[in-house]
């Protein structure tokens, strides 16, 4: 493959490009499927240019192992939250109160929103940029390279400085994390489920008081805020943790052949 790097930033030019034009001129249709629709799209035309197909990039199951990856990765990622989540309680002083009736309507809905979400983002990220940084430049360039855009893609313009340094580092880990998924499997099945329990389980378990009102449970007794280092000094451990678990893990449905290759 001749400049890997390049075509990956030109993928993400492309996908920026796009965005800040649909943003700028046709709001209404900045949404999920029309950045899911400017990564495939991407994808495809560079992909093309390899020999190679949308499907070569291994973003749905096709094994029952991959079905497997799913169930797992979903209780893995929902478990990780519930911990990090837990200790945040157990620092802060912090409770969960139940304020809202339980509406099994309004959790299938947010399961799909959550579901959508998170299939874009490992999609984009985890898909053609990742997987071509991966074979033509091994592990830790991938992650490294990866985990600048995906980090600001959950930034903001009103954060400060210092909250923006606090989620470029706590979705660093995260990337690193769901790449090491990919890594060892070889499909982006696992990623996405981990990612999606994670992100499922904080609507109903919120961390501080901003996350409050999207669930039936809410936090009392902090008035904990994303910026406060307590916050983030339970995500660390817990994420890492479970990193190099999932690094070190010998199972039938975690395929090592990929490492042997990348090392």
């Amino acid at each position: 493959m001749k400049h890997p790097l390049l075509k990956v930033a030109s993928f993400f030019i492309v996908l920026w490009t796009a965005t800040f034009a649909i943003t700028t001129f046709y709001p209404a249709l900045n949404n999920l499927f029309f950045y899911l629709l400017v990564s495939f799209v991407s994808s495809w035309l560079l992909l093309r240019t390899e020999g190679k197909t949308l499907s070569s990039l291994n973003f749905y199951p096709q094994k029952r192992e991959h079905y497997l990856q799913l169930l797992f990765g979903f209780l893995a990622g929902a478990t990780l939250l519930f911990g990090t989540a837990a200790l945040t309680n157990r620092l802060t002083g912090q409770h969960w109160v139940l304020t809202k009736a339980i509406d099994p309507i309004q959790i299938l809905m947010a399961f799909f929103s959550c579901a959508l979400s998170v299939f874009v983002q490992e999609f984009t990220y985890r898909g053609y940029p990742f997987q071509t940084l991966l074979n033509n430049y091994g592990k830790w360039v991938a992650q490294a390279i990866v985990i600048i855009p995906f980090g600001i893609m959950h930034l903001h313009w009103n954060m400060s400085i210092g909250m923006m340094i606090l989620i470029m580092l706590s979705t660093g880990l995260g990337s690193i994390l769901f790449g090491e998924a990919y890594i060892r499997t070889k499909y982006l099945c696992l990623p996405i489920a981990l990612h999606l329990g994670w992100n499922f389980a904080q609507t109903y378990l919120p961390r501080h008081i901003s996350q409050n009102g999207a669930g039936f449970l809410e936090v009392k007794g902090s008035a904990l805020q994303p910026e406060d280092s307590l916050f983030l000094l339970p995500y660390f451990p817990v994420v890492l943790s479970a990193y190099i678990l999932l690094h070190f893990m010998k199972k039938n449905w975690l395929s090592s052949s990929v490492e042997n290759k990348v090392g």
